[in-house]
């Protein structure tokens, strides 16, 4: 099956003008009272297109069909186009993984139209609310989407469009407790033969996975690199909301911590690796293109950036969605540095592999790889260093930092961890 992407494009309408200016109007009322979301919108491209019933969006574009968009009224409209722009900040056409896309956007609709009707937004009747998910395990706020999705595959997932605001009547509980379980090939495979991938019975859009230009889904680079431009949209996006004063608190608060967990710790990492730093003469060892000359001087580095030793914990208490991450952001802050050699240890308990590049430039994404697997012991890498007598610049130990700290080495180490645990010594910065 060809990617959603393609099948929306194929479904492409020219829209009458009734429904040019009701768009329209919705954005320059969105202008007036919700900067922020109009703000976004300008980064989204508008496709109008039949293939499916209401609206989608796949992080990059905002496709409509003509005829739903004129079942809305002037708020509910600006309400679905908010709730499509609150997916697309919250990650989710990059987040779903291999969970069910049905669930997962139920889950996501639920939580940003509760978030929506707090902010006092105006939804279709039939928007989703809490109701929809049943009996929950948890309050309310401790809830992320992947979290709620999760609970939702363990008991019958909830039918999307049930539950809307004010409905009370019970939730259909017939479905298969195994549907969204063993998902994740192309997602109009993993919905499920004979349904519709582009179903929205909630009636306020729906979220699509990033498809490449070929229509597959991204990689762990590509991935990354939207994240940072989002961010980067986001963060504008809110400075034009404050600058009117109609920054909701809720939102900067969000756009504080996006700010932190997106941006803030690659500056981090570049600025220890050297970024931008003065040379220095190395008299340890020859500079190469002397000595072809017949020539004996020094080799001239940069300070910090030179050889670049990466250690990955490849433990089994690493997600692998916050490995790819790690990986990801580690390669692309590499090259940004112009790094003259790295090395990169994969290490649980103990070394499980080594790969070393003379030139950043060629790791690919298939060269980072996951070795071992098993429980974590920190030691090891520093001992591979001292066995193998490498002049290390930088030393760069991707974890979560759950484990005994080992000996202090006499070279720089940043510790980038997922979660909030700090080492004992070196520099730590946290992905979140």
């Amino acid at each position: 099956m060809s990617g959603l992407v393609a099948q929306l494009k194929d479904g492409i309408v020219i829209p009458s003008d009734a429904v040019l200016k009701h768009v329209a109007r919705a954005k320059i009322r969105l202008q007036m009272s919700d900067p922020f979301t109009a703000a976004m919108l300008i980064q989204m491209p508008v496709v109008y297109t039949d293939t499916l019933p209401t609206m989608a969006t796949d992080g990059t574009a905002l496709y409509i069909n003509p005829d739903f968009a004129l079942t809305l009224s002037g708020a509910e409209i600006q309400g679905v186009f908010t709730h499509e722009v609150m997916h697309k900040i919250f990650f989710h056409h990059l987040r779903r993984g291999t969970r069910c896309p049905d669930v997962w956007n139920v889950a996501g609709d639920v939580i940003i139209n509760d978030l929506l009707r707090k902010d006092g937004k105006t939804l279709p009747a039939s928007a989703l609310d809490w109701q929809a998910v049943g009996e929950l395990k948890r309050d309310r706020s401790e809830y992320s989407t992947e979290i709620l999705a999760d609970e939702l595959v363990q008991q019958d997932p909830p039918q999307p469009g049930d539950g809307g605001e004010g409905d009370d009547q019970d939730q259909d509980q017939d479905q298969d407790q195994d549907q969204g379980q063993d998902q994740g090939q192309d997602q109009g495979q993993d919905q499920g033969q004979g349904q519709d991938p582009f179903a929205d019975g909630g009636g306020t859009g729906i979220v699509i996975d990033a498809e490449n230009d070929s229509g597959e889904a991204l990689d762990a680079a590509q991935i990354s690199e939207q994240e940072r431009e989002i961010a980067a949209d986001v963060q504008n996006a809110a400075q034009i909301a404050k600058a009117q004063g109609k920054l909701p608190a809720r939102l900067a608060e969000y756009v504080d911590d996006l700010r932190d967990a997106k941006i803030d710790w690659t500056e981090q990492f570049a600025r220890f690796l050297g970024k931008g730093s003065d040379h220095r003469y190395d008299w340890n060892r020859a500079d190469k293109k002397l000595q072809q000359r017949g020539l004996i001087g020094p080799r001239r580095v940069r300070e910090g950036v030179g050889h670049i030793v990466i250690a990955v914990d490849t433990s089994a208490s690493v997600s692998q969605e916050e490995y790819k991450a790690l990986m990801a952001e580690a390669k692309s802050v590499c090259l940004d540095v112009d790094a003259e050699q790295v090395t990169v240890i994969y290490c649980d308990t103990r070394i499980a592999h080594v790969d070393t590049y003379d030139d950043p430039a060629s790791i690919e994404e298939k060269d980072l790889g996951r070795y071992g697997g098993g429980g974590t012991d920190f030691q090891p890498p520093f001992d591979y260093v001292y066995e193998n007598d490498l002049d290390v610049d930088s030393f760069v130990y991707l974890t979560d930092l759950e484990c005994s700290m080992p000996d202090e080495p006499d070279y720089p180490v940043l510790w980038v961890s997922t979660t909030s645990a700090v080492a004992d010594f070196g520099t730590t910065i946290h992905l979140n």
